[in-house]
């Protein structure tokens, strides 16, 4: 007889690692409410925010739920270029959330503007930060 192995059956580490590579809105949405155990690596991992521009309102919104305990654990934000036409709603959640670990940022906006300018100069008092991209 042959021996199946259930997702419950990996270990933390690997888990870990299998969520190192999911953003974290892929990530909350498929494993947030699976069981304790998932819910409880999730408490611990480095998350990664890409919000892109096909479904941004939705994307924004449910984070906005879920960083409430977990924007301590964000060391990446990768924001295309409708949600900077939508600067406000990102500095909105700049005030809201420090994300005090984040190391990369990147933002896909075809203009500057005050706003803008205004998140980049709180993310350079950012002592965790490495990487500022703007494109």
């Amino acid at each position: 007889m042959k021996n199946s192995t259930s997702f419950e059956d990996l270990s933390n580490e690997v888990l870990c690692e299998i969520f190192d590579y999911l953003n974290v809105f892929d990530l909350f949405l498929a494993f947030a409410s699976l069981n304790e155990r998932i819910s409880t690596i999730l408490k611990y991992i480095h998350l990664h925010i890409i919000v892109d521009s096909m479904s941004y309102r939705y994307q924004i919104e449910f984070l906005s739920h879920h960083l409430t305990f977990h924007s301590h654990q964000v060391i990446s934000l990768d924001i295309s270029d409708k949600i900077c036409d939508q600067i406000d709603t990102t500095a909105y959640r700049f005030d809201q959330y420090n994300f005090p670990n984040l190391h990369f940022c990147t933002f896909r906006c075809r203009d500057e503007s005050s706003k803008l300018k205004n998140v980049i100069k709180r993310l350079m008092k950012q002592t965790q930060l490495v990487s500022l991209h703007i494109f």
